[in-house]
Order: structure tokens, then C-alpha cells, then sequence
């Protein structure tokens, strides 16, 4: 098996629909599998995947939990079971609209000492979304998620955050990429492990890119493979006062919280 493709869902039953009939139109020429996980949906996502399987597409494998666990340790439940030699996680806001899963896995084969990659993303107006960024200082969520991000300072930092400042047209290495997009080589899964199941929504795909790097492993974008993401940024908000009582802004602030005890202490 080359490539293994682990989507996890919640909730997203059109979303998760789409992105396999993407797959499906845009199938990789190299031997794959489809590995659904499912964080107990509630919108009946399960019995559609279990449709899916039974009289469409016998080569994908559905995974139901029984609970919400999470983001990274939803996909862990793919990463366990999956048999590639490279695994690509996708959400299920992606769109795939032409080769270019073939075109990241290509890059990947082609630079083995590249551990994690990720593609170019758009957004749906077609702008390009910062999907690449640098490792965050400890003051990141008050610049991300207050008023503190509008003054001048804070837009300085955050386009050196979101790397602004180049021109997203080449590929190079960086820090991070968002995990909503992101393939990994079994060489660099078997040395730096799953992804780390205290986090549960945010920074798990940070402190996974970061186990990388130091396991001698590179981190790359790659301007060659596009894909559109539908991403909503839930726990945005310039009140912090109101957006503290949203409950994936609590979930941000925690998982902030167990990011800096683990990567700063």
C-alpha cells in the first residue's frame, strides 16, 4: 500500500460526501485506501458512510467511535490502522478539484528526508490562505484572538506569524503547516509517533510539525498541490469577554495552555 488517506469528521455529513466524491473524480494513480473516521456524529454521518462503503467504494474503511475524542486523537484512530507507506490527513472541508494528491505524494517520495508536508490552500473566494506559519511566542492567542491583533503592532506580528512575507508562490520549508491538509512519510510516523492525544481541537498539528524538526525530519510547503479549504475560524472574535463564554474558545485556551507546559517549559 503507498498512500493511506485518513478523513476525519463531525458533524460534517455534506463536507465528508464531497471530499470522497473529489477523491473519487481525482482518484491518485498509485495504490490507496480511504480510511473515514468518525467522531460520533450526530447528523448521520455513520449510516451514510456505512451506505457509502457497503455499495459504492468496498476499498474504504469506516471507523465509528463511540465518543468525541478530539481532533488528534481522532485521527490517530485513522493513523493506527492505516497501511501506507504515506498517510495524508484531510478534513472534510477540502475540495479536491484536480491531481493534486498525486503531486504532493510525488514531492514527498522525491525528498525523503521531508518528513511532513502541506499543500497550498485557497480559500473559496480563491485567495490564498495562510496555511504555513511560524512556531508561536507565548503572547500568539492575544494578537490571534483580540482587538490587541487590529494596532500596529500586533499586525506586525502577526504577519510574521502567518508568514506574510513572502509570496506563497514556492515551495520551501517552514515551521508548520495546518494538519487540515497534511501528509506524512512512515519513516518520520515510526520515529516521532502518533499525534499527541492531551490536545483535543487545537495546536496538535504545531507540536506534531515540531517533533519533526527535531527528529531530524523537514517540514515543507508545497506550492505544487492546491486544494480548497473551507475554514472557519470558530473561536475568533475581537470581544474576549463574550468569546470566552464560545466553547471553542475555551477549547483554544486550553489546548494553548497544555502547548505551553509541554513545548516551553
Amino acid at each position: 500500500m503507498f498512500l493511506s488517506i485518513v478523513i476525519l469528521n463531525y458533524n460534517t455529513r455534506g463536507l465528508l460526501k464531497n471530499c470522497l466524491e473529489g477523491i473519487k473524480k481525482y482518484s491518485p494513480t498509485m495504490n490507496y485506501e480511504i480510511i473515514v473516521v468518525d467522531n460520533a456524529s450526530t447528523d448521520g454521518s455513520a449510516e451514510m458512510m456505512r451506505d457509502y462503503v457497503a455499495h459504492n467504494e468496498p476499498h474504504i474503511r469506516f471507523v465509528a467511535s463511540s465518543k468525541n475524542v478530539g481532533h488528534p486523537s481522532g485521527n490517530n484512530l485513522g493513523l493506527q490502522i492505516a497501511k501506507g507507506d504515506y498517510v495524508l490527513l484531510l478534513n472534510t472541508d477540502i475540495v479536491i478539484y484536480d491531481n493534486s494528491i498525486d503531486r504532493l505524494y510525488n514531492f514527498m517520495v522525491g525528498h525523503p528526508k521531508v518528513g511532513m508536508a502541506g499543500a497550498k490552500l485557497y480559500n473559496p473566494d480563491y485567495s490564498v490562505q495562510f496555511s504555513c506559519l511560524r512556531f508561536p511566542s507565548v503572547y500568539m492567542p492575544l494578537f490571534r484572538r483580540t482587538f490587541l491583533g487590529k494596532t500596529g503592532f500586533g499586525k506586525k506580528y502577526l504577519a510574521h506569524y502567518l508568514m506574510q512575507d513572502f509570496d506563497h508562490n514556492h515551495s520551501r520549508s517552514v515551521d508548520w503547516v495546518l494538519s487540515s491538509c497534511l501528509m506524512v512519510s512512515r519513516s518520520a510516523l515510526k520515529k516521532i509517533g502518533l499525534m499527541d492525544s492531551r490536545y483535543f481541537l487545537y495546536f496538535s498539528d504545531v507540536d506534531w510539525c515540531q517533533s519533526a524538526w527535531k527528529n531530524n525530519y523537514e517540514v515543507w510547503y508545497v506550492t505544487e498541490a492546491n486544494f480548497v479549504h473551507y475554514h472557519k475560524r470558530d473561536s475568533y472574535g475581537a470581544n474576549i469577554f463574550k468569546e470566552l463564554l464560545n466553547i471553542t474558545t475555551r477549547m483554544h485556551i486550553i489546548d494553548w495552555f497544555k502547548y505551553l507546559i509541554k513545548t516551553k517549559s
